[in-house]
């Protein structure tokens, strides 16, 4: 076998060179030619800087998510060869918050790279050594349903002892670290692609039948299960990922186009963030409403999702009342989200209840729906550290909080003696936590903190027997299940 080295190399400079040469020439053609390149540039460097070829691209996937967050509308502009300040419905401030946006993207990026490190194990080990084996398919195919099982009393449980709520979704994140080492092993052998398949359709329906949009995060976790094997985009796989994405896109537009009146009935016209119907009328409910799009409200969804996608429009009318109206808070909501993670409500029962969309009007100086109409809009961690510390200084809390996500990275891959199992716990902390950009500072730094602690806490303590069990019929019996050897594919 050939030494992994030179398989293992990401994105040299050169290709990089040229392609920024290229983009040069195209985003002169643009409308908003500055924009676009500064946009492009900042992509290739997400690029040259996480793409790793062989290892879970889970930090690449983030910051590109960020990126594409941040310069969806002025893609859009250019698709309608409008400048972006000229689009319909556009702030005043928009152009600026765009600018603003993709500089505080690149400082979060640039605080991921500088702590993470570069990954171990699979860019240096054998794909003996590197594939997960000798796990049990069967088994892990079991820990998952059981996972899944834990996970759903974890978060009701958490959810009727409020002091108890943010420890306890910590914990039921573990769940996610399960399916991923199952995804992997399941690729990595080619084999056992029903009992993953059974297991991704469960949490599938879970997702789709709560609340919020959670089947998001099954398909995500599967995505970058799949693109971690070094043949991502051979064999089966390919069809995989090109499957979840398109069941993603069509979902995402489904979901957007009845979740009002799914909600409505969820919550039984109470307005709270709750689900007071079994699970087989949630699903029958979904399925009727499901029928009755019409091709008009699927229009209306792709224009409602990307413009949630892009979540700039909060941050521009924000520019328009801070510090004009409301001054700059000097770091206030930083030193809240601080505040929520390291004192939990168990020791503080008087601890303030922040609501993401009581913050997002009174800094927009506008109107959204709020708990009170069962909904939760955030106006995002950039825009929050603009309010904080201006245009200028803002840089140093979003800087500082990718230095945090890169640091926790790199402490997980070296949590327990078992690599795949490690990209897991680092997997699941970051998708959580750590991908979007409408995640409000204090949901975020709060579920990060708590979420590592619990995860590096179970590493230390319960890994090594989860490990021993999920490994042990194969130690018993090496030829069981094809050994080890990756499948042809």
């Amino acid at each position: 076998m050939q030494d992994d080295a030179d398989t293992h190399k990401g994105m040299g400079w050169r290709p990089v060179g040229i392609l920024l040469t290229l983009s040069l020439l195209v985003s002169m053609f643009t409308a908003n030619p500055a924009l676009t390149l500064a946009s492009i540039a900042v992509l290739l460097l997400i690029v040259k800087l996480f793409w790793r070829p062989g290892e879970p691209p889970i930090l690449l996937f983030a910051m590109v998510y960020h990126w594409m967050q941040g310069c969806m509308l002025t893609l859009s502009a250019n698709l309608q060869n409008l400048e972006i300040g000229d689009l319909p419905d556009a702030p005043i401030h928009i152009t600026a918050a765009s600018w603003l946006t993709l500089l505080g993207i690149l400082a979060v990026a640039l605080g991921v790279w500088a702590t993470a490190g570069r990954g171990v194990g699979f860019a240096w080990m054998s794909w003996r050594e590197a594939s997960g084996a000798p796990f049990s398919i069967r088994r892990l195919f079991l820990a998952s349903l059981a996972s899944i099982v834990i996970s759903e009393w974890l978060t009701s449980f958490g959810a009727a002892i409020p002091g108890l709520r943010q420890p306890f979704l910590a914990l039921a994140n573990l769940h996610w670290v399960v399916v991923f080492v199952f995804t992997y092993v399941v690729m990595a052998r080619g084999q056992g692609f029903a009992l993953l398949a059974l297991v991704s359709i469960i949490e599938f329906l879970i997702g789709i039948t709560g609340y919020f949009s959670g089947f998001k995060t099954i398909l995500i976790i599967l995505s970058l299960g799949i693109l971690t094997h070094p043949k991502a985009f051979r064999g089966v796989r390919l069809p995989g990922l090109v499957g979840l994405g398109v069941t993603a896109t069509l979902t995402l537009l489904l979901w957007t186009s009845v979740k009002k009146e799914y909600r409505a009935y969820l919550n039984q016209g109470t307005g709270d963030q709750v689900v007071l119907v079994p699970l087989e009328q949630r699903i029958t409910k979904l399925l009727e409403l499901s029928m009755g799009v019409t091709s008009e409200r699927y229009s209306q969804a792709v224009e409602d999702t990307a413009d949630r996608i892009t979540y700039i429009k909060f941050f521009a009318e924000t520019m328009g009342v801070v510090p004009d109206q409301i001054p700059y808070e000097n770091g206030l909501l930083w030193k809240q989200a601080l505040v929520n993670s390291f004192v939990p409500r168990l020791l503080n029962p008087d601890k303030a209840v922040l609501d993401d969309s009581a913050r997002t009007s009174y800094y927009t100086g506008g109107w959204v729906a709020g708990v009170q109409e069962g909904a939760s809009i955030s106006l995002g961690y950039i825009a929050e550290s603009y309010i904080d510390f201006g245009p200028f200084f803002m840089f140093l809390p979003l800087f500082a909080w990718g230095c945090l996500v890169g640091f926790v990275y790199r402490v997980m891959l070296r949590s327990s003696s078992n690599l795949v199992f490690n990209y897991g716990c680092a997997t699941a902390l970051v998708v959580v936590n750590a991908c979007f950009l409408e995640t409000s500072n204090v949901k975020m730094v709060g579920g990060l903190v708590l979420g590592f602690l619990v995860l590096l806490l179970f590493t230390r303590k319960g890994a090594k027997r989860l490990l021993k069990w999920l490994e042990e019929p194969l130690r018993r019996n090496p030829r069981a299940r094809g050994g080890i050897q990756p499948d042809a594919a």
